[in-house]
């Protein structure tokens, strides 16, 4: 993810590269068409000048893909690429976020966290592996899912109406045990700093 800013400046430039090759392009088919002249040099290189850095860019992308990769054969294509691993960031940050719940003493471990734990590991590999990431990630931006619903109990839940809180803690309860949910009913537990996930577990 580290190259994602530097991938998208790249991108953004080889949009307006691919405009301004288009316009030459008409231009030199009005000539052909009209004159019979042959493609002015530049018109050469700029069509070589684009293609390598489409290619440099297409192969940095696919070479930090991990599992199969799409053909990425078109802008459009690579565009499409980025904003998914954009996604797929964002979901990792919330559930490294999510890795720093614990008690307002400092406690991170216990029964109470089990299942909290199991949840943060089996999403984190639903969004490595491709596995049902499309549900996953529907869930973790729209705010359902129940990583993202204890979270905003921890934070206070001072947004919510009385139903959304009633709701938010149902969902808890049902994913994440009730000694989780009642925690956080009573304000004892708190989201502290991000932590990586595979941390929790050291075989995953």
């Amino acid at each position: 993810m580290a190259g994602l800013d530097i991938w998208q400046h790249d991108l953004t430039q080889l949009r307006a590269a691919a405009r301004e090759l288009s316009d030459a392009m008409n231009r030199a088919a009005v000539e052909l068409r009209d004159t019979g002249a042959e493609p002015p040099e530049r018109l050469l290189q700029q069509m070589q000048q684009f293609r390598a850095d489409f290619r440099r860019l297409r192969d940095c992308v696919v070479e930090e893909r991990s599992g199969d990769v799409p053909l990425l054969g078109s802008l459009n294509d690579l565009d499409a690429e980025l904003k998914q691993r954009e996604e797929l960031q964002a979901a990792m940050t919330l559930v490294h976020r999510a890795a720093g719940l614990q008690t307002r003493t400092g406690e991170a471990f216990g029964p109470m966290f089990d299942r909290w734990h199991s949840q943060i590991l089996e999403t984190r590999l639903a969004l490595q592996t491709g596995r049902s990431t499309a549900n996953v990630m529907e869930l973790l931006q729209t705010g359902r899912h129940p990583l993202v619903v204890a979270m905003r109990l921890a934070d206070g839940g001072d947004d919510m109406t009385d139903d959304d809180w009633g709701a938010a803690m149902e969902t808890v309860s049902g994913a994440l045990g009730r000694d989780l949910a009642t925690a956080l009913a009573r304000g004892r537990l708190v989201v502290g700093e991000p932590v990586a996930a595979q941390s929790i577990h050291p075989l995953l």
